[in-house]
């Protein structure tokens, strides 16, 4: 379906039945069969720390790092949450604590279920050749 350019607005039925404002986007036109995506705002009852936790210098153009990305849920219920990472050069991951999908040749997200008033820590090392 192909979408003009304008603000879009999200909606959510709530358990009455009645809708809850989510948040709004601006978007620019959509072709037919385009892929959209809509940031609705930041969550308070979520909060993501990512810490770089290791890194080597293997040679003059190979790197090999490690991240770990703790999310907090404070919400009653469980979360499930994209963790989109950016990747430049060549890369390959070695060791990641839980499944990801390649997206592009330089995107990886990892699908996470965040424990009510939990914590996950989802951990990866990639190595990049430049």
């Amino acid at each position: 379906m192909l979408l003009p350019k304008g603000i879009m607005r999200i909606y959510k039925a709530d358990s009455s039945g009645g809708l809850q404002f989510l948040g709004e986007d601006r978007i620019k036109h959509i072709p037919e069969a385009g892929e959209l995506r809509v940031a609705v705002g930041s969550s308070f009852d979520l909060i993501v720390k990512r810490n770089e936790t290791d890194y080597h210098r293997i040679s003059e153009n190979v790197e090999r790092t490690s991240y770990e990305i703790e999310l907090n849920n404070s919400k009653a219920d469980f979360q499930t949450v994209t963790i989109m990472e950016h990747l430049s050069g060549e890369w390959e991951i070695l060791e990641s604590s839980d499944s990801y999908e390649k997206t592009d040749a330089f995107t990886i997200e990892f699908r996470v279920t965040v424990p009510a008033k939990g914590t996950k820590i989802a951990s990866y090392t990639v190595e990049r050749r430049f």
